[in-house]
């Protein structure tokens, strides 16, 4: 009898019994790495949200503040089914109320999706939205080797021939240096393309609002757009690793002079100077 059951141990290991079963299952999904996603809100979509996954137990860690939500980077709470490749984080604060994020995560793609939920938002529609993102799991990597991720400045020509946006309007676009500032942005690979979005000018180059999109037209020819309150540009990048060539195929910049002085100074197919700052 003490035989049979020794056997019937013996075989159900060797077969992935009960006990292996629940080990492999364990395995299933190995979290770590560095998430980020863009998301809806105050009527905006492509804010970012990053947070990394490591340590053993695990942990998740906001990276970065979601200024748009007023969350400080820190520590969010987790919940990890790693049989099914979920994790579940929350977080709270005075702008979200309880803030939960559920994704799915595949681990082969090194992407995921699932669902962002708040209780505040400064519209119903945004208490519940999907979400796409990626995982890093090395340092970020363009599927361009010509492309660098990283901050980079953006100097408009300072010789570029500007004119009023309306051609009524007599009002100069000469005095460039008083109110042409240069642009600085994120590039990073996001999926199948580029993201490259809008950041303040100073360290540590935290986000700043504007509205972008991007357009492959070869392995290192990107047609990007980016706009805000105040400037409108349309440009061709050329990547060359740190090497960058640029066309500014249109911008429009607002002139602010005082209350009720504003107008649009406009400049056509004039170089960029692209330089990497970090």
């Amino acid at each position: 009898m003490y035989l049979s059951w020794f056997l019937l141990a013996v075989g159900l290991a060797a077969a992935g019994g009960p006990s292996s079963a629940k080990n492999e299952g364990a395995l299933a999904c190995d979290f770590a790495g560095s998430y980020r996603f863009r998301f809806l809100s105050n009527g905006s979509d492509g804010w970012w949200f990053r947070f990394t996954v490591d340590g053993t137990p695990a942990k998740a860690t906001l990276v970065e503040n979601v200024e748009v939500l007023a969350l400080k980077a820190g520590r969010l709470e987790m919940t990890a089914d790693p049989t099914q490749c979920k994790l579940t984080l929350r977080t709270k604060g005075k702008a979200v109320g309880q803030l939960v994020m559920t994704i799915v995560l595949d681990p082969k793609a090194n992407a995921f999706k699932g669902k962002l939920t708040r209780t505040k938002a400064t519209d119903v529609a945004e208490q519940e939205v999907t979400i796409n993102g990626i995982r890093d799991v090395d340092a970020q990597q363009s599927g361009e080797s010509c492309v660098v991720p990283g901050i980079y400045r953006i100097d408009f020509d300072p010789i570029a021939r500007w004119r009023n946006a309306d051609k009524g309007d007599k009002r100069s676009c000469k005095r460039t240096e008083d109110w042409l500032r240069p642009l600085f942005v994120r590039v990073e690979p996001f999926g199948k393309t580029l993201a490259i979005s809008k950041v303040h000018s100073e360290p540590p180059y935290a986000e700043e609002w504007a509205i972008d999109s991007t357009e492959l037209h070869g392995d290192c020819d990107v047609a990007a757009k980016i706009s805000d309150s105040e400037l409108e540009l349309e440009s061709r990048l050329t990547f060359a690793k740190d090497r960058v060539t640029g066309i500014a195929v249109k911008v429009n910049q607002q002139v602010y002079e005082d209350e009720g002085n504003i107008w649009n100074c406009v400049a056509k197919n004039s170089p960029l100077s692209v330089t990497r700052v970090r």
